[in-house]
């Protein structure tokens, strides 16, 4: 792992995103208290923006949990369905 300062990093840019491509481990260190790793962007992750451009659908995790409960919400009993709500408006 190689440990560099904010200015280093700012100053060679481009050669230490390439060492990174390369598989290098870089930690980016800025003052005594905070550290940042630099790391690719793999296949997994979003780099495209949601249309809303709300962070919140650009998370997977997020993705999967909305899909858990509306999975489990569809399995409840006591939900109005499409085709209930659809008969009572055509009985209006």
């Amino acid at each position: 792992m190689l440990v560099i300062s904010t200015r280093e990093f700012r100053a060679n840019q481009k050669a230490y995103l390439d060492k990174v491509d390369e598989g290098l481990s870089l930690l980016i260190q800025r003052g005594k208290n905070k550290s940042y790793r630099i790391v690719p962007v793999s296949e997994d992750d979003s780099i495209n923006p949601s249309p809303s451009h709300d962070s919140f659908w650009d998370d997977k995790q997020n993705l999967d949990l909305l899909d858990k409960r509306i999975k489990a919400a569809l399995k409840e009993e006591n939900l109005v369905k499409v085709e209930d709500i659809d008969g009572f408006l055509r009985s209006l």
